[in-house]
């Protein structure tokens, strides 16, 4: 089934198409203003789409699980994508962001499985939650200066994300971020960072090198769990905690120097370390149960 909108059409509303699955094509008049929410909703054979230039917004939902889409023209006046735009669209393959986009929902490329890469503009200061949760095939992202929050599960199980910088004004990497990026092998963590959240990197089970930014004072429970390729930790010194399970099963961790100034390491932080030898603290460090069980 096709469908041609009239060319004096400037607007569809929300859910105008809802679940049309037998829908396969829809000619959008270039005068076009505006997409309602959720308007082509669960169109899961909708192909190629073109959108006319004047759309300046594209609302939530706007093609959500349009599975059958795999290439789309984006307006070049857009300035948001707001939630779920394009969330359980697993066959949309390139995604080429304009210049003049200031705004990114949460879920607006979750389970895109079939992206290899991603550019954000330059004009994005936060990366949403969940922004790419699930893009199983994303293996690069390039990120502009002035991003300062990689938001929760951002990247969360992206198994083939490779490459992907942290730009200087970045400040919090939220939880569960990059959990589960099974193709990561080093990550370096800027100077102005001093929030690595709860499970962050865990099961970045390629990941060999990190480096940890001077200003961190915590690192957060579960943040490099079951990293098991990881091979050397240096704390730096402005880290007073590390906290539970931190950085458990990280088996082919061999050195791990930490700071005087440390003073708690939370229960199993570095459990079933097996080729890690048990460090000496002083009595003032609050040390957890089991946070050294299975080292040497």
């Amino acid at each position: 089934m096709e469908v041609i909108i009239p060319a004096t059409v400037t607007e569809v509303g929300n859910f105008a198409f809802y679940k049309c699955e037998l829908l396969k094509a829809a000619t959008l008049p270039t005068g076009l203003k505006s997409l309602g929410m959720g308007a082509f909703y669960g169109c899961v054979n909708l192909r190629e789409q073109v959108l006319g230039d004047e759309i300046e917004v594209l609302c939530q939902g706007t093609f959500y699980a349009c599975r059958g889409i795999k290439h789309l023209h984006f307006p070049i006046h857009l300035r948001r994508i707001d939630n779920g735009v394009f969330a359980g669209c697993s066959g949309l393959e390139e995604i080429k962001l304009p210049e003049t986009l200031t705004f990114i929902g949460e879920v607006a490329f979750a389970g895109c499985a079939a992206i290899r890469e991603l550019t954000i503009p330059a004009r994005i200061n936060t990366l949403p939650r969940q922004l790419c949760q699930g893009c199983t095939h994303l293996y690069r992202v390039t990120l502009p200066e002035g991003i300062y929050a990689v938001g929760d599960e951002a990247f969360d199980g992206c198994l083939a994300l490779e490459k992907i910088n942290i730009p200087k004004s970045t400040f919090r990497i939220g939880v569960r971020a990059f959990r589960n990026c099974q193709q990561l092998r080093s990550i370096a963590l800027v100077e102005h960072i001093h929030m690595i959240e709860e499970g962050a990197f865990a099961d970045c089970k390629l990941l060999e090198e990190i480096t940890l930014p001077a200003p961190l004072k915590e690192i957060s429970p579960y943040a490099f769990y079951h990293c098991m390729s990881l091979r050397e930790l240096i704390v730096p010194d402005s880290v007073k905690t590390i906290g539970e399970e931190a950085f458990a099963e990280c088996r082919s961790l061999r050195r791990a120097s930490f700071p005087a100034t440390i003073q708690k390491i939370g229960a199993g932080a570095f459990r079933d370390c097996s080729n890690m030898r048990a460090p000496n603290f002083p009595p003032s460090v609050e040390i957890g149960k089991n946070a050294f069980k299975g080292t040497k």
